[in-house]
């Protein structure tokens, strides 16, 4: 009998892995179906599955009942860690393919809106354009309007009130003339005046004549050298409009023969020092490949005879500013069209400049080729 036992365990055994290799795919609940079964079979088993003989009263049904348990157990088991580990396998590429198609979905999306907002940014300019070109035809036929009024005004005025209009503007010349030959013998004697003050202050050659071309060029400014010793700049411009002082500019002079980049770092530290952010480098060197007038990490560099003229358009710049300020609206944005007026100004000078300085070396380039001089010669 107990080789019966035995083999009535061998053969569940086998009946299971049969169930189990045929069917691997079988899940977890379809072993336990099978456990079920068994269970629900074994107690009415009257004979040994294998030899036919009747099955002693010593093995007891829930003892066989526990065995299969346990076979079906570890069974089940296996599956499980099968499961698991292609489940493991297969994540990171489920994973990715979710990552692709969130991502796929994203760039339609964000695709989308830039369609859109680059359709809307379309719109909205085409319906400027034609706002600007409206606005502008408007603009002309008020000003073919108003020169059409202007001149019929013009055509109806009498002889006498337009000699007498010349007349008036002949005495505003004599007067101006007068005025200026008035103020200009004043600054030549204090120029003369001030000659030797400046010479034993600076002590320097440029910043004299600096100085002197500065108070030649803004009579009514207050244009100051700075006393020698005293640390700071060369010369101090104070702007002043109606006897109020609405701006300064900070000159500095360098009349050396090389470009050292420290002076870029000197006049950052002049505009911290005076509170201005107008600090001009006067120079007759520069920075590698400039010449005349440039800016150089925001610091204007002028040629000396180009410094006065570089100061005009900065006092123009400075003096509108403070009109604006006064009118206490649109600051800011009345600050950045003055800003770029004056880089725009500041540019087209240099452009200037750079265009005649090559078309006179190419006049003398050219004077000097034995051709042009017999052509030359030819013609006159």
């Amino acid at each position: 009998m107990g080789s019966c036992v035995a083999k009535a365990e061998v053969f569940q055994f086998n009946f299971v892995s049969r169930k189990m290799s045929s069917a691997h795919s079988l899940k977890p609940s379809n072993l336990r179906d099978i456990a079920v079964g068994l269970r629900g079979k074994v107690p009415h088993m009257a004979k040994c599955p294998l030899c036919g003989q009747p099955l002693p009263k010593a093995i007891h049904a829930g003892e066989l009942r526990h065995r299969l348990n346990l076979i079906t157990a570890r069974a089940r088991g296996q599956e499980k860690q099968a499961l698991e580990s292609e489940f493991r396998k297969r994540l990171p590429k489920l994973l990715e393919e979710e990552r692709e198609r969130a991502q796929q979905s994203a760039r339609r999306e964000v695709k989308r809106d830039l369609i859109e907002a680059r359709r809307r940014a379309d719109k909205a300019e085409r319906e400027k354009n034609l706002e600007i070109q409206r606005t502008r035809r408007e603009a002309d036929r008020a000003a073919d309007r108003r020169a059409a009024l202007t001149a019929k005004t013009v055509a109806k005025q009498s002889q006498a009130e337009i000699e007498k209009l010349q007349a008036a503007r002949e005495k505003d010349r004599a007067r101006f003339e007068a005025d200026r030959a008035r103020f200009q013998t004043q600054l030549d004697h204090l120029s003369r005046k001030l000659d030797n003050q400046i010479a034993d202050q600076l002590g320097k050659e440029a910043e004299v004549d600096l100085l002197l071309e500065l108070r030649r060029a803004f009579p009514f400014d207050s244009i100051d050298p700075v006393r020698r010793g005293q640390k700071g700049a060369d010369i101090i411009h104070e702007i002043i409009v109606e006897t109020k002082r609405v701006g300064r500019i900070v000159y500095e002079s360098k009349n050396v023969s090389n470009w050292q980049n420290s002076f870029i770092a000197q006049a950052k530290r002049y505009q911290t020092q005076y509170d201005t952010p107008n600090v001009v480098i006067v120079s007759r060197c520069f920075p590698q490949k400039r010449k005349g007038l440039c800016i150089h990490k925001n610091v204007p560099i002028v040629d000396p005879q180009m410094a006065v003229h570089l100061a005009t358009i900065m006092r123009e710049a400075i003096c509108e500013l403070a009109l604006a300020r006064a009118a206490g609206k649109g600051r800011n944005d009345k600050a950045q069209q003055l800003f770029d007026k004056f880089v725009t100004r500041f540019r087209d000078i240099a452009e200037s400049v750079e265009s005649l300085r090559e078309r006179q070396q190419k006049r003398e380039t050219g004077m000097k080729t034995p051709g042009v001089r017999r052509q030359l010669c030819t013609t006159s």
